[in-house]
């Protein structure tokens, strides 16, 4: 049985694509070592009136990995506040071809994208008990609409 998590951050500053590359090979490397599958967002965008970044993140694997995974991102400095917005087991990975699924946008690009949900504040007041779980949602999503994608990295998924 796998399990998952997922996680919602902003970031400390507004990151140029180099940072990010430099983010993404950190993160495909770590979760490679801990058999970790999963997807990462990074929205950035006007939130609250002012231009901000936004991570999401879902990590799959082994609990014990996953969690040291987590542990490893809480003391991140890259970002701040974050907050776990569901963990659970699962039978199947979601993401199971992707070491870290990636995607930068605009607050613009998310139109269309299914799943849809506002990506500001009021999407944490996400209920457990309701039927889908917003944020996870979206990650798949984004999987859907990219299944044939293959982390040129990771020799494994050729």
């Amino acid at each position: 049985m796998f399990f998952y998590l997922v996680y919602f951050s902003k970031s400390v500053k507004l990151f140029d694509e180099q940072e990010i590359l430099i983010l993404l090979e950190q993160s495909r490397k770590n979760n490679r070592l801990y058999s970790i599958t999963g997807m990462l967002l990074y929205v950035q965008g006007v939130f609250v009136n002012e231009k901000e970044g936004r991570f999401i993140q879902v990590l799959e694997g082994m609990e014990e990995d996953v969690r040291y995974i987590y542990e490893k991102i809480e003391h991140d400095d890259r970002h701040r506040n974050l907050i776990v917005l569901e963990e659970n087991f699962l039978e199947k990975r979601n993401f199971e071809t992707w070491t870290m699924g990636f995607k930068s946008l605009e607050l613009e690009d998310l139109n269309g994208v299914p799943q849809l949900f506002k990506l500001d504040d009021s999407f944490l007041e996400f209920k457990p008990d309701e039927s889908k779980n917003k944020p996870l949602e979206l990650l798949k999503g984004f999987y859907s609409l990219h299944i044939d994608y293959r982390d040129p990295d990771d020799p494994s998924s050729s």
